[in-house]
């Protein structure tokens, strides 16, 4: 009976490490990219070990791997049971292993669309800041042309005022010229009339 307990357990100890090696690969290549789980050089379809008849019985005994049929009705029992056993916590594993992939698909799923509607409230608020300063600036150069509208005819009032006082100095000043024009008129006339 010992002897069966025994290799029960050193069996459920290679089936729990085997079920953990299991579930590391699994998580490694769940998270790796499909087109490197794809690439024949890192994980061939296939592999074959070559040994002969020797080395397998050396293996087998090594790891105590035995042939159910070759123990007592109760040692058989007793592995039999540790198989189920076994095979339930490998059953319960894997159920864990989707649950979590299930999980992890929504989150990620999740992440994905709050990413897009901050995205989306990111190019609103932009695209409102844009029109924002738009109206702002249409407004800014309504105001300058306004103001240089009123700078202009200013100073077109200035000018016109200054054009208008040169034009009556220029009328005075043609005067001035004429009636002195006259008096050397009359001047020269008394002077060919002496």
């Amino acid at each position: 009976m010992n002897d069966a307990f025994n290799e029960s357990e050193k069996e459920g100890e290679i089936a729990y490490l085997r079920l953990l090696s299991e579930v590391i690969a699994e998580k490694e290549t769940h998270a790796m990219r499909k087109a490197t789980l794809e690439r024949d050089d890192y994980y061939p379809k296939r592999i074959y070990y070559g040994a002969s008849e020797e080395e397998d019985v050396q293996f087998h005994s090594k790891y105590f791997i035995t042939d159910v049929w070759n123990l007592s009705a109760e040692n058989r029992f007793v592995v039999e049971t540790s198989k189920e056993n076994t095979t339930s916590i490998q059953e319960t594993v894997k159920d864990s292993i989707v649950a979590l992939r299930r999980d992890t698909k929504d989150d990620i799923m999740a992440l994905g669309r709050d990413t897009k509607d901050d995205i989306v409230a990111f190019r609103s608020d932009t695209k409102n800041d844009i029109m924002s300063l738009g109206r702002d600036t249409k407004d800014d150069i309504v105001a300058l042309r306004r103001d240089t509208k009123d700078d202009i005819m200013a100073l077109g009032r200035k000018t016109d005022d200054e054009l208008a006082k040169l034009t009556q100095l220029l009328l005075g000043q043609t005067k001035l010229i004429e009636s002195l024009m006259q008096k050397v008129e009359l001047s020269n006339q008394q002077s060919v009339a002496q």
